[in-house]
């Protein structure tokens, strides 16, 4: 049967005549070879479609969803260019994960999750994908809920929160964030949901006040993890002031807080604050003081970042301020200690026109 759809060159048919004897002998390896050479081969060609179809129906009959999903999961590397044998792929690996739900759910909801991805937006398989991982997501075993929340991530930035149906993705998603117990999975579970919401939006609101309730007061060992965090949620928040403040605010108290168990996690906020905040800001003075103080015990410690705060510190700071001196007092201490191996392009400030450089000084304008 599947010799007859390859009549026109040898090529086909000797792939045809070896793909055929081992679905016969049932010879998983041989058979997913054959088929992933045929699609090498002839992707463009229309006839192929029924005969992979044909091939892909004796693989399913087999009974083992493990091997029909590596077949369907190699062929999606080279069928990005036919639509109706990606269709089929996706078709197969949907079957193949719906038998995979109760014994091994993790691995069902990602192969529903890579479908989903990379499927047209509103299809039928991108429903069944969806339908698949609210059911795997129900009611999960506590021992999933950590592993299932990482998949989520990545399909919370994908979904659409315009689409009825994908916007239960996004409710599943801020309900699994308050299952999970490590606070920095909840964070980007938090993070995927109000990067993809829309301004003033129900979701946007719920997983703000979420993402600040998380941060409010982290354990040591996650603090530095949170604020990093809390950037990301600084650059989504771009167009609402108010939460951007807010956030602002938080990354202030968390720093102060980091001083001096974490001085260079405390360092890095001050540095991205000061980079954030508008000229004028009644924060920025005493942001200033702490990073200055930062700056003269960290100097030894971390020459890179401590140039590059110096450089924004004179930036911000008037020229005949405390900071201003104190700044570039230590910035030429540390230039003249610095090997000119390390720091080629280091050269004096100039007291009214420089430019940063990250990483190598400053250099004149």
């Amino acid at each position: 049967m599947l010799r007859s759809f390859f009549a026109r060159t040898q090529s086909r048919d000797d792939i045809l005549a070896i793909l055929g004897a081992s679905l016969k002998k049932r010879d998983e390896t041989t058979a997913r070879d054959k088929l992933l050479e045929l699609l090498q081969s002839h992707v463009q060609d229309p006839e192929i479609v029924q005969p992979v179809n044909i091939a892909l129906a004796h693989m399913a009959s087999w009974d083992d969803p493990y091997q029909l999903l590596v077949t369907t999961g190699k062929m999606t590397e080279h069928v990005t260019d036919s639509r109706a044998l990606a269709t089929l792929a996706d078709h197969y690996a949907i079957n193949a994960a719906r038998q995979l739900e109760s014994s091994d759910p993790l691995y069902a909801l990602s192969t529903y999750g890579q479908v989903f991805e990379h499927s047209p937006g509103e299809t039928d398989h991108q429903l069944s994908c969806l339908e698949g991982i609210l059911r795997i997501t129900e009611s999960p075993h506590p021992a999933d809920i950590e592993p299932m929340a990482r998949h989520l991530v990545t399909l919370a930035e994908a979904a659409d929160n315009h689409d009825p149906a994908q916007l239960r993705l996004h409710n599943r998603v801020m309900d699994m964030a308050e299952q999970v117990r490590d606070p920095v999975l909840a964070m980007e579970l938090y993070l995927a949901i109000y990067g993809n919401s829309d301004d003033g939006s129900g979701l946007e609101r719920d997983s703000f006040q979420a993402l600040m309730a998380l941060s409010q007061n982290p354990a040591e060992k996650d603090g530095a993890a949170i604020i990093e965090g809390l950037y990301h949620a600084h650059e989504i928040g771009a167009n609402n002031p108010i939460q951007r403040a807010e956030i602002e605010n938080r990354l202030i108290v968390l720093a102060d807080a980091s001083c001096e168990r974490d001085p260079l996690t405390a360092y890095a906020a001050y540095h991205f604050l000061l980079e954030e905040l508008p000229a004028q800001d009644r924060r920025e003075q005493g942001l200033m003081t702490k990073m200055m103080h930062l700056s003269e015990s960290l100097a030894t410690r971390d020459q890179e970042s401590v140039m590059s705060g110096l450089a924004l510190l004179q930036k911000r700071a008037g020229q005949n301020s405390s900071i201003f001196s104190r700044a570039r007092h230590l910035h030429e201490s540390m230039t003249a200690r610095l090997s000119p191996a390390t720091y080629p392009d280091l050269k004096p400030l100039s007291p009214k026109n420089f430019s940063i450089i990250h990483g190598s000084g400053i250099t004149p304008l």
